[in-house]
């Protein structure tokens, strides 16, 4: 495995994994709200 196609998955990963820590703050933030709102 060359170094760009590595560079190139790493930056998949961490793309996914932001917008999944994105979505799941979201759901605790309404969570919360509505639980303790």
């Amino acid at each position: 495995m060359d170094v760009e196609s590595f560079a190139e998955l790493v930056h998949e990963v961490v793309s996914i994994v932001t917008t999944y820590t994105i979505i799941i703050f979201e759901l605790i933030r309404r969570i919360d709200g509505f639980c303790c709102g």
